[in-house]
Order: structure tokens, then C-alpha cells, then sequence
């Protein structure tokens, strides 16, 4: 998963091997199975709760903040405001312990994690959010160290783009059509538009089909929960599906009632996600 690390890899790494795994469009650095060699921070502090995007601000960790809860470790929730689509940098830099950052979505879902991606033990995620309320939580790798961090959030150059907003130079390009037999990535993001089912965000894949065909479509992605809705070229919803496939991917058969184009709506279960995922349509 591009912008997330598995409890068990997590919890692994923590234990033994010099290794690291990148989130997102954020670089990192490898871990050593020696010591940080850094100072304690001591356990004093001001809490930080809540930053503006363009801010630069300091907290400090300690066991009265509550805990992350994507791993259930000691970190401090602070929050931020987006009032549009745009893509943010949020860095994490501490001299008191190994940085390590979680992003959850107004949802309540995690949609963002980061170790090193910033310099030396310091972290940094770099995401395309949506409109709403997100916490930061900042924490560490060890999962219980405390102490004093700086913590920025700006705007930045859309990850999926890069820095000329053409399609193809970053890491996921929109996607707007697909064929039988085809797999493509897409990436969902507040521009996409919404479902015409329940008026949620997701992006629109055209295909051309004719009446008869039986068609699987199967939507997996490791960034959010899938949600997959079938608009026949009537307008008309036809099919939708949440948990169709493995996990939380989505996947669902039908027979297409008439030929004309159709929209595949590729969207999350939550409504507000966003990341990439993986479309696959078949005829069977």
C-alpha cells in the first residue's frame, strides 16, 4: 500500500531489521537496529490541538494525549481545516524522539501514515485531502517515547501530478475510461464528482457495452474502503456493491439492460476517501 504500513510490518520492524517502507510520494530513510543516539525531551510540555494550513507550530507528546488509532500508540491529536480539495504537506520534526505521523479523514479513517519520510528520523506526508475536519496524530515510531516537536502543515503540488499538473508525470493520474479485459489505476479525490446514487465522491470510468453482456467490475484498493456504483447510459443505477471482494474491495456481476456507455462510479464506502485503487472489468 503506497500510503500506508501494516500493523504487523509495523510491529516487526520495531523489533529487529534495518528497514523502512515509504508512504505516499513521501521518500524515507532506512533504521538502524542501533541506538537514536537522541536526547529525551523531557516530559514537559504545551499540547497542541489544533494548527491552520501555512502554520508552523510546536507540541509535545506525552502520555495524556490519547493514542492513534490506527496502532493504539501514545500520540497528540491535532486538527486542521479544509475548506476544498487540495493536496497538503504535513511534517513532523523532533529532536526527542523518532517522528512518526498518522493522518485520519473526517471519515475517521486512517488515509496516511509516515515514519522517515522527511530527513533523518523526521516524518512528512504529502496527500490530496478533501473538504472537512482531519486530525493529525503525532507520535512516535517507538510508540511510547515522549517529548517537544514542530509540526507543519502547507499546501503542496498534487502528488498524483506532480509540479506541472500533467497527468502521468506523478505517481496517479484521474481515470476516466476503461475497456473489457482491462485493469487501470485511478485515484479518487474531492474533483472527481459524486455518485448518483448517495451524492458521495467518487470518479466517473466510462466503457461501452451491449445489452446482454455480462460484465464483473472489481475495484481494490489498499488506501480506503471501495464502494462500486453501476449508472446504465439511462441514468439509471443498475447495480452497486461494498464488500464484494476480498476485504474491503469491491466487486459485482450484472447484465447490462441496454447498450450505450456506461459509468462505473469508483468511490469509498465512507462517502470521503481518497487515494488510489486498482479497476478491472470483465465480460463473463
Amino acid at each position: 500500500m503506497d500510503e500506508g504500513i501494516s500493523i504487523d510490518r509495523r510491529r516487526a520492524l520495531r523489533t529487529g531489521a534495518a528497514t523502512a517502507l515509504a508512504l505516499g510520494t513521501a521518500g524515507c530513510t532506512s533504521l538502524g537496529t542501533g541506538q537514536l543516539g537522541r536526547s529525551n525531551g523531557g516530559d514537559s510540555g504545551v499540547d497542541l490541538r489544533s494548527i491552520s494550513v501555512g502554520e508552523t507550530k510546536e507540541g509535545h507528546v506525552d502520555g495524556s494525549d490519547g493514542t492513534d488509532p490506527e496502532y493504539d500508540d501514545v500520540a497528540e491529536p491535532v486538527e486542521f481545516e479544509m475548506d476544498r480539495a487540495a493536496a497538503v504537506s504535513i511534517t513532523m520534526e523532533s529532536d526527542a524522539m523518532d517522528a512518526y505521523l498518522v493522518l485520519e479523514a473526517p471519515s475517521g479513517r486512517v488515509v496516511a501514515e509516515d515514519d522517515d519520510g522527511a530527513s533523518g528520523y523526521d516524518s512528512r506526508i504529502v496527500f490530496p485531502v478533501t473538504a472537512g475536519t482531519y486530525t493529525v496524530w503525532a507520535g512516535s515510531y517507538e510508540g511510547d517515547a515522549t517529548g517537544a516537536y514542530t509540526l507543519t502543515v502547507e499546501e503542496t503540488d498534487d502528488p498524483r501530478t506532480g509540479e506541472d499538473g500533467t497527468a502521468g508525470d506523478g505517481d496517479e493520474p484521474d481515470l476516466r475510461s476503461i475497456s473489457y479485459g482491462e485493469t487501470k489505476r485511478g485515484y479518487v479525490d474531492g474533483e472527481d464528482g459524486r455518485d448518483p446514487s448517495y451524492d458521495d465522491v467518487a470518479e466517473p470510468v466510462e466503457f461501452d457495452g451491449e445489452e446482454g453482456d455480462r460484465v464483473a467490475i472489481t475495484m481494490v484498493s489498499d488506501a480506503m474502503d471501495a464502494y462500486l456504483v453501476l449508472e446504465a447510459p439511462s441514468g439509471d443505477v443498475v447495480a452497486e456493491n461494498d464488500d464484494g471482494a476480498a476485504e474491503d474491495d469491491s466487486r459485482m456481476e450484472t447484465t447490462l439492460p441496454a447498450s450505450g456507455t456506461y459509468t462505473i462510479w469508483a468511490g469509498t464506502y465512507e462517502g470521503d476517501a481518497s487515494g488510489p485503487y486498482d479497476l478491472t472489468l470483465e465480460r463473463v
